[in-house]
């Protein structure tokens, strides 16, 4: 059964948006006429923003605060923006904020389609055997890191539930249920040196007035 064809059952019968993800996968014209970034001109007054750092959405938070404290229709609207990040998850994809070593546990996430590698609205297929350059912004975090503590890397071709895994056939998302089997090779070599860029922070460092929240990233 294709997603599309669920209109009528659950959670996609109750679910507007879930069809509109059906009908708009990419960054089309009715996205954009919603998209608040395009609308950061026209606001006048300050927004506080209330965000999780395990919110799956935090990404979209932080850009809204920085979007704003940027380019908000008035200089009232510009220097109030106010943001606030706590210990908070969105709908259970949550992380603990205490952590009893010796443990794992996953700090963040960050995730590209391959069509969607370029472009967010024009979905380029890639070909089987040519090599990609990938470049993963991993979503805003904060943590301290105790003496001992080590970080590890993870690299998946999916993420289910959280996101919706690739059928790999180009086919729309939602309209159909054949899939294929994709297998991934990442390079490190000296032609392709693959690495990951940690931002830190000093333990010493004082509270700049607008945060920069820098994103960590792999390539």
């Amino acid at each position: 059964m294709t997603v599309s064809s669920t209109r009528s059952r659950w959670p996609f019968g109750s679910c507007g948006q879930c069809q509109d993800w059906i009908k708009h996968s990419t960054d089309d014209r009715f996205w954009k006429s919603i998209s608040p970034d395009h609308y950061y001109t026209k606001m006048k007054i300050p927004v506080l923003d209330v965000e999780g750092w395990y919110d799956a959405f935090l990404a979209g938070g932080v850009q809204n605060f920085t979007g704003m404290t940027n380019h908000a229709g008035t200089a009232y609207a510009r220097e109030n923006q106010h943001i606030v990040i706590g210990p908070w998850d969105h709908i259970g994809w949550g992380r603990p904020d205490s952590i009893e070593a010796p443990t794992v546990v996953n700090l963040n996430n960050g995730i590209v389609r391959a069509s969607f590698r370029k472009s967010l609205s024009h979905p380029t297929p890639i070909t089987p055997g040519k090599i990609y350059r990938y470049s993963i912004t991993v979503w805003p975090s904060a943590y301290e890191l105790a003496a001992g503590d080590q970080i590890r890397l993870e690299i998946s071709s999916s993420d289910y539930p959280q996101f919706a895994p690739n059928p790999n056939t180009g086919a729309r998302f939602g309209t159909t249920t054949r899939t294929r089997i994709a297998r991934q090779t990442v390079l490190h070599d000296r032609a392709h040196p693959s690495e990951v860029t940690l931002p830190i922070i000093p333990a010493d460092a004082s509270s700049p007035s607008t945060p920069t929240f820098p994103m960590p990233s792999t390539k």
